[in-house]
């Protein structure tokens, strides 16, 4: 997010040129999302457009890149967020495979689709991976026997059998060498989750790093980034539209389910139309929005500095704005 490369910035600088040779290198690329992590489905289009043009210039500053592919937080979709991103100058964004599913894709999951008559491709987001992965990371924190526990990730574990297991599942379906298995999903699994709890983090940056290891080695596998495959030429179908739909967590948490949770909602869509500390904030983003907007079109110098303190400080108290569990109105 933005705000993360802004607190970096300041407190751990180390981390920026770690990324920023990795991108110079080829080995990472970067993709924009809102500044914030704002649930975009839950904010105005004005401010989208300002979370989305926010994250894509202080990438470009600190960076020296410009993203072509959108992270959209939590994965909360409506079909006119992909004009949004498309008029942005984005290529790709990423979409939960239950959604694709309900909008009626045909064939593998695993296939490159499109939407919008082919102007954004979509990558299928696959649920049970990520689990997987996450189970395979975390390998070894929650032994019953505390004095055992520790970075215990091996062939031998459990999680990595069935993690595996299921990759080459996918594999020898792909006939045709078209599939992507893509991964996907919130940096804080791997490391500050434990850290909140008060588990090591080192367990978990150890096993990933076996775990990389293995993946580098399995000669069926081929690595890539998006931006290598994400293309028209690629993409297997089209839908339009996808139908609406939220993070898999997000609806069972606003149905009182684990953690950040909220009660008597039946679904997230619930909670978003009807939850009195959504509507308290909606109401406040308007007047603060207006305020903006008055003090835009002032040539004073002083006035345009603030203007852009102000923006800031908007779009930093919309932090995912739209989460079930985050903030209230006291």
């Amino acid at each position: 997010s933005g705000t993360l490369i802004q607190s970096l910035l300041w407190y751990n600088p180390e981390t920026i040129k770690l990324i920023k040779e990795g991108v110079d290198d080829g080995q990472f690329e970067l993709i924009g999302s809102s500044y914030s992590q704002n649930i975009m489905y839950s904010t105005d289009k004005e401010s989208n457009q300002m979370q989305i043009e926010r994250h894509k210039e202080i990438i470009k500053k600190v960076f020296g890149v410009e993203p072509i592919g959108f992270w959209n937080a939590e994965r909360t979709w409506r079909q006119d967020l992909a004009d949004l991103i498309v008029k942005n100058g984005y290529k790709y964004t990423l979409v939960e495979d239950k959604a694709l599913k309900m909008s009626g894709s045909k064939g593998s999951e695993y296939y490159i689709r499109s939407t919008e008559n082919g102007k954004l491709i979509i990558l299928n987001d696959d649920n049970e991976f990520l689990d997987k992965v996450k189970l395979a990371v975390d390998a070894g924190d929650l032994e019953s026997n505390i004095s055992k526990r520790g970075a215990l990730l091996s062939e031998n574990r459990t999680e990595y059998k069935k993690l595996f297991s299921y990759m080459r599942n996918i594999y020898e379906k792909d006939k045709d060498g078209k599939f992507l298995l893509n991964y996907a999903d919130d940096a804080e699994i791997t490391g500050l989750w434990d850290f909140e709890n008060g588990s090591s983090t080192e367990w978990d940056f150890k096993n990933l790093e076996f775990l990389l290891t293995e993946i580098e080695k399995k000669k069926w596998i081929q690595m890539v980034k998006y931006s290598e495959v994400a293309n028209k030429k690629a993409v297997k179908e089209d839908i339009t539209p996808i139908k609406d739909s939220a993070a898999i967590w997000m609806e069972k948490a606003a149905r009182g389910y684990g953690n950040y949770s909220e009660k008597g909602y039946n679904s997230w869509f619930d909670f978003n139309k009807n939850s009195p500390k959504l509507a308290y904030y909606r109401k406040m983003h308007k007047e603060q929005l207006e305020f903006i907007k008055s003090i835009k079109k002032e040539d004073n110098v002083r006035i345009q500095n603030i203007y852009k303190l102000a923006k800031e400080n908007f779009l930093v108290h919309q932090f995912e704005f739209g989460c079930t569990g985050v903030s209230g109105t006291d």
